[in-house]
C-alpha cells in the first residue's frame, strides 16, 4: 500500500478553518491519525519475520518503516501453527514454571509493545511471521494509505475538535469543538469494534516508503 501524506487532509479541513497555518494543520493531523491508530488498532500489518534462535525465548520485532508497534496480535510460527497472545496470570496459573520450559510453543507473552516472550524455549531454528498493530510515529510524514481511504471523514472530525479547542484563535470555537469531539469519540469506537471483530483480518497491509 502507498502512503498518504497528512497533507492531503488540508483541502478537507481548511474548508472550516481557513485562517489556520497549514502546518499546524499537518501537525494536529498527525497526532490525531496516531491518537485514533493506537485507540483502535485498526492499522493492522506484517511486521519483519525473524528466525528463533535455540535457547531464547525473548524477541523483539521490527515495524514497517515510520510506524510503532502498539499490540502484537498473532505470529505464525513455522509457516503453519498460528500463536497467540495469553496474559501472564494465565500463563502462570497454567505452569509457574513456563519461563523455563522447552519445546515449541503455544502461546506468547507481550511484555511491551514489540516485545514477546515465548512460552516455551525454542529449540528449533523455524521462521517467525508476526501480525501487529501499529501508530505511525512522531517524525511520520504520512499514514498508510488504508486509513486516509477508510477513515478520512473520522480523522477531520478530530483534527477539527483539536483545532476549535485552540484558545484566542480566530477560529477558536468551544462548541464545534465539542460537537466535532462528540463525532470523533463514536467513529473511534465504531473503529475500535470492526477491529476487534478482524474488520481487515483478510487484508494485511504494510506501510512502504511511495509517497504521493
Amino acid at each position: 500500500m502507498a502512503t498518504a501524506l497528512y497533507s492531503v487532509w488540508l483541502p478537507t479541513i481548511l474548508v472550516d478553518v481557513p485562517s489556520c497555518p497549514s502546518d499546524m494543520v499537518i501537525e494536529a493531523t498527525r497526532d490525531v491519525v496516531i491518537e485514533f491508530c493506537k485507540r483502535t488498532k485498526a492499522l493492522r500489518v506484517d511486521a519483519d519475520a525473524f528466525y528463533t534462535v535455540i535457547g531464547d525465548a525473548i524477541y523483539t520485532l521490527t515495524p514497517p518503516a515510520d510506524t510503532q508497534i502498539i499490540d502484537v496480535l498473532t505470529l505464525k510460527y513455522n509457516d503453519s501453527k498460528k500463536i497467540e497472545p495469553q496474559l501472564r496470570e494465565e500463563l502462570d496459573r497454567r505452569s509457574p514454571s513456563w519461563q523455563t520450559l522447552e519445546g515449541t510453543p503455544n502461546s506468547f507473552l507481550s511484555t511491551r509493545p514489540g516485545e514477546i516472550v515465548f512460552d516455551r524455549i525454542p529449540q528449533e531454528v523455524v521462521v517467525v511471521r508476526p501480525f501487529v498493530a501499529v501508530k505511525p510515529s512522531q517524525t511520520s510524514q504520512g499514514v498508510d494509505e488504508f486509513i486516509f481511504e477508510e477513515f478520512k471523514v473520522d480523522i477531520k472530525h478530530g483534527v477539527l475538535a483539536y483545532l476549535f479547542a485552540q484558545p484566542k484563535k480566530d477560529y477558536s470555537n468551544p462548541g464545534l469543538a465539542a460537537y466535532h469531539e462528540q463525532i470523533f469519540e463514536r467513529k473511534v469506537w465504531t473503529a475500535k469494534s470492526k477491529a476487534q471483530a478482524g474488520y481487515n483480518s483478510k487484508k494485511q497491509f504494510t506501510c512502504k516508503a511511495h509517497l504521493f
